[in-house]
Order: C-alpha cells, then structure tokens, then sequence
C-alpha cells in the first residue's frame, strides 16, 4: 500500500481542531472507533517509519473506509509538542465533528424501558482519567446499559480517557445530570441504587433486582453519607486481611461480573 503524505499542511487547521477536541490518539483507540465511526473521520497520520501491527491495522481500516491515512512525523512531532495527552503519541486522527453526545435521564429510560434486566453505573467524584478510562472499558466489557456521572464531570471524552478505554468511552450512552438527583429519580424508574464500600454487606449474599444502579466513588474519599442514605444496599468484596480495598476498576469489575453472573443464573433457572 502506497504511504501518502499531507503535501499543504496548514497548521492553524490542526492547531483548532486540537484546541476543539477534534481528534482522537492511540492505535487501539483508532481501531475501535473507525469501524462505528468512520463518518466521523477526517484523516488519520502515522509514522514515517513504522513496524507496529496495531499502526498497519490502522492503516488497512482507514483504506477500508475510504479515509486518508497520512504519514508525516512533522504533524506528530507538532502533536506531541503539545502535550495533549500527556504521552508520546504515535498515531492521532482528526475528526470533522465531535463523535461524543451527552444524554439525559429521560432519553436513556427511553432506551432501555422495555428490558426485563438493566444495570447503570454511576461515578461519583472520580476525577483521575486513567481510572475513567479503565471503568468505561469494563462497562462495556459487561454489557452495562449506561453510566450516571456529575455535571461537573467534564472529561468523560478526554484524549487520555479514550487512550486508556481503548475507545469504548464512545460506546457506553453517558448520562450527565444533577448527581443526586439523578440517583433520585433512577431510584423512582425502578433501579436498586447499590453502594460499593468496604464497610458494606458481603456482595457473595446479594440477591439483584432486575434493575441495578452501582454507585463507586473515588480512592481518597469514597461515597459520602447523603450518597449511602440514597442507597437502597451498601455492599463490599471481601478481601484478604493483607489488602484493606481494591482499586475502584477492580471493584466494579467485580460487582459486574457478580451481577451478570447472578442474573444469568435467574434465567437460566426460568
């Protein structure tokens, strides 16, 4: 496949899509994206020189969906002179708009109204984008339906976030409302609201309603006492005494795979 290179590279362009958000970096990331979409897509650029098999996927998908795939090291050099995700970025594509949306309450209820199971994740105060991207990859890993996160909460698409996500922040919907109001009402539309602490019931006894709402917060102050009285059960993981908590990720891979796992049993047993 012939390499191609941006022959006019106008760098106030890049330099506004950047300060936009229009733009998308890391290799897995890219993958994951293009094939949803690549509509979305305005080209993509790689190294001169490359031997990765994750840059030649790239590379192949852009070819697939008729996107231009570049491959200039003066637009990454540009790229990485920025900063804008804090690593060394390999491969980046620009987008034409932005792929994100933010839902409300309502909308996703309209979604999912009709399921017989759904299970919604809310995340309170966690503000490290490496956690964020961890806990959106593992809700999508376990079919969660959609995740609640705080007005304030304003890096759900962040370039780290998706780096880290490998791209599925995109395809888990994202509610951003009131936070506690939020809790409020998907505990009127029917949802369990499950607390995860350490000081909880071993989740080993938990027996889930058809519909769940996990409630994690952050590593240094965890759940406040207005969040644990707006929840209908506080659970914990149990542990070896050598280890106190896990990390949030960890535990709400767990809880997750608990639930689903609970569920199927349900079924199965009908």
């Amino acid at each position: 496949m012939k390499k191609k290179r941006y022959k006019s590279i106008d760098i106030s362009v890049l330099k506004n899509k950047i300060k936009n958000g229009l733009f998308v970096v890391g290799t897995n990331a890219i993958c994951e994206l293009i094939n949803s979409f690549h509509e979305y897509f305005d080209f993509i650029v790689l190294p001169e020189n490359y031997r990765s098999k994750k840059i030649h996927d790239v590379l192949l998908k852009g070819a697939r969906y008729g996107v231009e795939t570049l491959f200039n090291d003066r637009i990454l050099n540009f790229v990485n002179s920025l900063n804008v995700d804090g690593s060394d970025v390999r491969s980046i594509a620009f987008l034409k708009e932005h792929i994100h949306k933010y839902y409300s309450l309502d909308e996703v209820y309209n979604l999912f109204k009709n399921k017989q199971f759904c299970i919604a994740v809310a995340l309170y105060n966690i503000d490290y984008d490496q956690n964020l991207g961890s806990i959106l990859r593992t809700c999508a890993a376990f079919n969660v339906d959609f995740v609640v996160v705080p007005n304030s909460q304003q890096r759900i698409f962040s370039p780290v976030v998706t780096r880290v996500s490998m791209g599925y922040n995109y395809f888990v919907p994202v509610v951003r409302e009131n936070f506690l109001l939020a809790v409020d009402n998907l505990n009127k539309l029917g949802f369990d609201i499950v607390a995860l602490d350490t000081g909880g019931e071993n989740i080993e006894n938990v027996v889930y309603n058809n519909w769940t709402c996990f409630i994690v917060g952050n590593e240094g102050s965890g759940l406040t006492d207005t969040v644990f009285k707006k929840s209908d059960l506080v659970v914990r993981i149990p542990t070896s005494s050598l280890v106190e908590s896990l990390n949030v990720t960890v535990s709400l891979g767990v809880a997750l795979y608990d639930r689903n796992k609970k569920i199927n049993e349900l079924k199965r047993a009908v």
